[in-house]
C-alpha cells in the first residue's frame, strides 16, 4: 500500500490519500475564564472506490488512526487527543472514492 499526502504528489489514481487539517482553536466552554483551549482537527483518508475491499480498508484506517493517537500528547500542557466522531463516505459528491473522516479534539492550556 502506498500513501500520498497531496494529490500533486501522486498521479496514480490508485493511491490512498491522507489529509490532516486544523479546523480551528476556541476557548474551552467548560472553563470560560481560564486559558484552556480546544484545537479541532480532521484526519481524512480517501481510497479508490474501485478497490474490492475499500470500505473494509476505511474501517481499518479509522482504527489505525485511533490506535496511533492513543495517549499521544501533541502539545505541552495538553491532554491526549480525543476522537470525537468517525464518518464513512461512499463516493462523496460523485467522486470515485470512498473516504473516512476522523474528527479530533486536543484540549490544552495556554
Amino acid at each position: 500500500m502506498s500513501v500520498a499526502l497531496e494529490p500533486a504528489q501522486h498521479p496514480d489514481e490508485e493511491a490512498i490519500g491522507l489529509t490532516l487539517a486544523s479546523l480551528g482553536i476556541q476557548r474551552d466552554a467548560n472553563k470560560p475564564h481560564g486559558r484552556h483551549r480546544l484545537l479541532q482537527g480532521l484526519a481524512e483518508a480517501t481510497l479508490p472506490a474501485s478497490l474490492a475491499d475499500a470500505h473494509a480498508q476505511c474501517h481499518a484506517i479509522a482504527a489505525d488512526i485511533e490506535d496511533a493517537l492513543d495517549d499521544w500528547i501533541p502539545l505541552p500542557n495538553a491532554l491526549p487527543v480525543q476522537v470525537e466522531d468517525i464518518v464513512f463516505l461512499d463516493r462523496p459528491e460523485g467522486l470515485p472514492v470512498v473516504a473516512v473522516q476522523v474528527a479530533l479534539t486536543i484540549r490544552y492550556r495556554r
